[in-house]
C-alpha cells in the first residue's frame, strides 16, 4: 500500500471514530463502565471458561473422585461448623465499637444540672472550656447566660447569679450562682461520674 492509500483509509476511519468519541465523552464513558463493568466482567469470565474447556484445560474436572467415609463426615461437619464460626466472628467484630466507646475519653457530653454540657480533653485532663446546650431533643440550640432576677439575694456572693436561656425554644434554667462557679461545679460532677463509672449509664441509654 502506498502513502495515498494509508491516507484514504485514515479518512474513512476518522468518521466512525469521531462518532464514537462524540457518543462516549469522558462522563458518559465513566457512566458506561460504572453501569456495565459487572456484566462485561461476567461475560469475560464465561468466555475464558468456555475457551479453557474447549482447549481441554479443564478436563480434570470431569474425572471421578473416590472419597473415604471419614472425609465425607469431615466435609459435612465443616459445612455446619464453618457458618457458625463466621457468625461468631461477625458478632465479635460488630461488638468491638461498642466496647471501645466505653473508654471515658469518649464521654464528652451529658445532661448535668438541667442542661446539656459538651466538653473535651487534653490528654487525660478535662479542658476548662464548657459549652451549654438546650436539653430538648427537638432543639439542642446553644444556650446563652443572662442575669437571674428570680434568684434570692445573697450579700456574701460577689457575682450575680445567672440563668441559661435558649433563644430558639425559650427553655430556661435558673441558678443561684454565677457562670464561672456553675462551670466549676459541672467539671467536678464530670470527674465524679468518671471516677465512679457512672458515666457508663450514658452509653447504655444510647
Amino acid at each position: 500500500m502506498t502513502l495515498t492509500d494509508y491516507a484514504s483509509w485514515a479518512s474513512i476511519l476518522s468518521l466512525p471514530l469521531s462518532v464514537v468519541l462524540w457518543l462516549f465523552t469522558r462522563e458518559s464513558a465513566a457512566k458506561f463502565w460504572k453501569d456495565c463493568f459487572g456484566w462485561i466482567f461476567l461475560g469475560a469470565i464465561i468466555l475464558v471458561f468456555f475457551a479453557a474447556w474447549h482447549m481441554g484445560w479443564l478436563s480434570w474436572l470431569a474425572k471421578p473422585i473416590t472419597w473415604p467415609m471419614w472425609g465425607l463426615i469431615l466435609l459435612g461437619l465443616g459445612s455446619f461448623v464453618l457458618p457458625l464460626l463466621c457468625l461468631g466472628l461477625m458478632k465479635l467484630f460488630s461488638e468491638q465499637p461498642i466496647i471501645s466507646q466505653l473508654d471515658w475519653h469518649n464521654y464528652v457530653n451529658d445532661e448535668i444540672f438541667g442542661v446539656k454540657w459538651h466538653w473535651r480533653y487534653f490528654g487525660d485532663k478535662l479542658d476548662n472550656e464548657l459549652s451549654a446546650f438546650c436539653p430538648r431533643q427537638d432543639c439542642k440550640c446553644r444556650l446563652k447566660s443572662e442575669l437571674n432576677n428570680n434568684a434570692r439575694f445573697n450579700p456574701g456572693k460577689y457575682y450575680p447569679p445567672i440563668s441559661l436561656v435558649c433563644s430558639r425554644c425559650g427553655f430556661r434554667q435558673d441558678y443561684d450562682i454565677d457562670l464561672e462557679s456553675l462551670k466549676r461545679d459541672v467539671l467536678v460532677e464530670i470527674e465524679r461520674r468518671i471516677n465512679t463509672k457512672e458515666f457508663l449509664k450514658h452509653f447504655e441509654n444510647k
